[in-house]
């Protein structure tokens, strides 16, 4: 079973049913997704904390405003741990789980997974 990537019943409320609406968030999601990612790596090796935490939230703030719940959660935790300034060999593995997430949440989108037609997606 695939696990859902982008929580169905939020992202219909979110867009009020608009599935054109969604579309173009998703295809700015996916437009600025590798810089966003760039920005956090550039970050982790120049052991910027803040520009981590900023980072972290400009995803956490992305993935909330699509529904995308899973990839919330590992951007919070990102977001978490940098404000805690924990070490960067800890933050490295953090990084790469968002960038997966990322990657899983476009592929669920892009798979067709989601769908307006019958009133609720």
């Amino acid at each position: 079973m695939i696990e859902p990537m982008i929580d169905q019943n939020l992202a219909f409320e979110i867009t009020n049913g608009s599935e054109e609406l969604f579309k173009q968030m998703m295809d700015l999601f996916i437009q600025f997704s590798p810089d966003q990612l760039k920005k956090l790596e550039k970050a982790l090796y120049e052991g910027d904390i803040d520009a981590l935490v900023a980072g972290a939230h400009d995803i956490k703030s992305s993935a909330s405003s699509l529904g995308a719940l899973v990839l919330y959660e590992s951007a919070l935790k990102l977001e978490q741990a940098a404000k805690l300034s924990l070490e960067l060999e800890q933050i490295s593995p953090m990084i790469i789980d968002v960038e997966d997430k990322i990657m899983r949440t476009i592929a669920y989108y892009r798979d067709g997974h989601l769908s307006f037609e019958s009133g609720r997606i």
